[in-house]
């Protein structure tokens, strides 16, 4: 459940790591949302068998209602993760400073935009200075800046592209990474944000994975757990999708590594 946007919340079901659908407030009412989720919850693993479930409710094909009981479910792990809303971002007092012109660019090359390297600090999504695949960086229509955040976005992300920051300082260490996406991918289609280190074929360190959002216009704070990281890096946001013909499935406006 994304609470983060209290005006349009949204819960999001996944299947092994990957969104596959997603339910906003708009969509069912507020009077309705309120009445399904404005109180306790419980995480409940349910195992059915036969009967007429789920034919009953998807039309699909499933166990006859003479299907026996007696199966078994192995969980292999189960976690419930909570973070607390920083609130909404002041707007910035506007400036003569000119805005960026949005450009576009091919893979291997830089945003153009100078990094903050504390992990603290929010840092803009074009001030990657590598990147695989080709990355258009644009406007971050529709999303507010946060101190030190540019408003521009590395735009409609997809499978096989990364985006390079070297020389990012994790101090004594964070377990935590959180970023500003978007995404306006058609139905079915989602894909996994992954935080590689120092190479971009090593193993992630850490992962969280998105579906539509509501639009390419349509932002959200998503957060995820990493391994404890120390030091200076370079890191890699990898962008991963098994969707048929590599559509584009994220757009990100600026992340951090939030230390506890």
């Amino acid at each position: 459940m994304n609470r983060t946007n209290t005006s349009n919340e949204s819960i999001t079901y996944y299947l092994n790591g990957n969104a596959y659908y997603t339910v906003t407030e708009s969509q069912v009412g507020t009077a309705a949302w309120q009445a399904a989720v404005d109180h306790g919850f419980f995480l409940i693993l349910d195992l059915a068998i036969g009967g007429a479930y789920p034919n009953a409710i998807c039309g699909c094909s499933s166990p006859a209602s003479a299907t026996s009981s007696g199966a078994a479910m192995s969980v292999g792990y189960v976690a419930v993760y909570q973070t607390s809303g920083s609130g909404a971002s002041p707007t910035p007092t506007p400036t003569s400073t000119p805005t960026p012109t949005p450009t576009s660019t091919g893979g291997g090359s830089g945003g153009g935009t100078s990094c903050s390297p504390t992990v603290t600090a929010d840092i803009s999504a074009d001030c990657f200075q590598g990147s695989s695949g080709g990355v258009s960086v644009t406007a971050a229509t529709g999303d507010t800046n946060p101190s030190g955040v540019d408003g521009n976005q590395a735009a409609q992300l997809g499978n096989g592209t990364y985006l390079e920051y070297p020389g990012i300082n994790f101090g004594s260490g964070s377990s935590q990474f959180a970023a500003r996406v978007a995404s306006g991918a058609a139905g079915g289609v989602s894909g996994l944000v992954e935080v590689v280190l120092d190479n971009p074929s090593n193993a992630p360190v850490g992962s969280f994975a998105v579906g539509n959002t509501g639009g390419w216009t349509s932002w959200r704070a998503v957060p995820a757990n990493i391994s404890q990281v120390t030091g200076i890096h370079t890191v890699y946001l990898e962008f991963s999708s098994g969707a048929s013909g590599s559509p584009p499935f994220v757009s990100l406006h600026y992340f951090n590594f939030p230390t506890s």
